[in-house]
């Protein structure tokens, strides 16, 4: 119930913790997939996006993808070596059912 919160944390170490448990998890709220979302477009950490990358292909498409979506927005993890490939691992994992997405 407390994992939400700890997005917001100072420490990444925290916010990869969260971001693990809530993966872990089934049936996220919509207020606690709109709070990853939010984590996506905001996170300074490269560890913390590349769990976000991750659970969001564990996750249902229409959680899922918002969350893609804004890892896909962000520059800086252009040139990492994985990120990219984390992402579309993650849109290939969801393309089919959420195509009319």
């Amino acid at each position: 119930k407390t994992a939400p919160q700890f997005l917001e944390h100072a420490n990444p170490d925290i916010r990869r913790a969260a971001v693990q448990v809530l993966g872990d998890q089934a049936g996220l709220s919509r207020s606690t997939i709109e709070r990853l979302r939010q984590r996506a477009a905001t996170e300074p950490d490269g560890e913390v996006r590349t769990l976000l990358a991750c659970t969001a292909r564990r996750l249902p498409p229409h959680q899922a993808l918002p969350i893609l979506q804004q890892l896909l927005l962000r520059a800086e993890d252009a040139a990492d070596p994985f990120q990219p490939l984390l992402l579309w691992w993650g849109v290939e994992q969801h393309c089919l059912a959420a195509r009319h997405e």
